[in-house]
């Protein structure tokens, strides 16, 4: 009974007297969580900041029984975060709340956990503020004096400049739980395709801006502004791949395409281009690691395409003749290359 009467008195903003109540809920029953949390809630209302830091730490080992009980549980260190960014022990806060933080992974942790991070200048700011703009907050709330110090970051501006609504809606639409597990295709509504005759125009000059810097994504939104004021379908879907895009899918291209050929389809577009040119850089690298020399790697990677060496690569060869010499006598022997239409004999 005292809990709710301490909850009253939030309600009707008495807040000492509710503090009071709510000191006494807890004196009465400890366990119940509905108390806990209204103390630890009226306990920062009212600046009793150690002491709720402290009321946060006698729950770390608490096992909620159900739902409630977890957003209580997790509302009691969120309180208990912001009591320690008030009293000067962040530190302390992240040694002793981290184990429960991750225990719980309670969406209603994930906000003042990045905010703990970041005062902190701890790495793990990153993963708990993409989890708080994924599920509870937004952009705005970042404007927090907490995330003062990552916020020259590029990795901040990067999840800043995220459309969290249109993410959160292709989530859903795809029916899974991850970023990295969606494809272009989701980030597309249906319900909001407008189809009609096809529209075949096109803007030489922007696309030639594309090609010039293709992982800008500046020229891309101007590109599907333009398609979108022209009623061009393309519009959307250009949208929703620079959408789906991002450097950390970038960095798992690879995996990204392996579910996509998983599912019968072949990748398209800018990840198919990204995709085949790291596998030509990959190939390159891993080559150049097992040999000396640039001439021999060039070569090899010529018979490997079914070609002699010529020009350029056939005088490299001459000049290694030293280090080289049976690619040497190869390249002076063989002559110019066959034309490209011309394949070496299997045999």
């Amino acid at each position: 009974m005292a809990a709710f009467v301490a909850h009253a008195l939030r309600k009707l903003e008495e807040l000492d007297d509710g503090w009071t109540w709510a000191c006494r809920a807890v004196e009465l029953d400890h366990s119940n969580l509905f108390a806990v949390v209204r103390k630890s809630l009226l306990g920062v209302l009212t600046n009793h900041n150690a002491e709720v830091f402290a009321h946060a730490k006698l729950h770390l080992d608490r096992q909620p029984a159900n739902a409630d009980e977890a957003e209580n549980l997790a509302i009691t260190i969120v309180n208990g975060i912001l009591a320690a960014s008030r009293i000067g022990t962040i530190a302390e806060a992240v040694e002793v709340f981290t184990p429960l933080i991750v225990r719980l992974d309670h969406p209603n942790l994930h906000y003042n956990s990045a905010c703990m991070y970041a005062l902190a200048g701890d790495e793990r700011v990153w993963p708990y503020a993409t989890k708080a703009l994924a599920t509870l907050k937004t952009t705005a709330d970042f404007d927090a004096a907490d995330f003062d110090a990552v916020r020259a970051d590029p990795r901040f501006a990067e999840l800043m400049a995220r459309d969290w609504d249109a993410e959160k809606a292709a989530l859903k639409r795809a029916g899974v739980k991850t970023r990295e597990e969606l494809s272009p295709e989701d980030f597309v509504d249906e319900a909001k395709l407008v189809f009609g005759a096809a529209n075949s125009e096109r803007n030489v000059e922007l696309e030639r801006a594309i090609d010039a810097d293709v992982d800008d994504a500046a020229g891309h939104l101007v590109y599907c502004d333009w398609l979108q004021e022209r009623g061009n379908p393309r519009g959307t879907l250009l949208l929703a791949s620079q959408r789906c895009d991002s450097s950390e899918q970038r960095e798992r291209a690879h995996a990204r395409v392996s579910r996509v050929g998983r599912r019968c389809r072949e990748p398209r577009g800018r990840v198919a281009r990204r995709v085949r040119a790291r596998d030509r850089a990959q190939q390159l690298d891993a080559l150049a690691a097992r040999v000396r020399g640039g001439a021999r790697v060039r070569y090899r990677l010529g018979r490997a395409q079914g070609r002699e060496p010529a020009g350029a690569v056939a005088r490299d060869a001459r000049v290694a003749g030293g280090s080289f010499p049976a690619l040497a006598r190869r390249a002076r022997h063989r002559g110019p290359a066959p034309s490209s239409t011309t394949r070496r004999s299997s045999t």
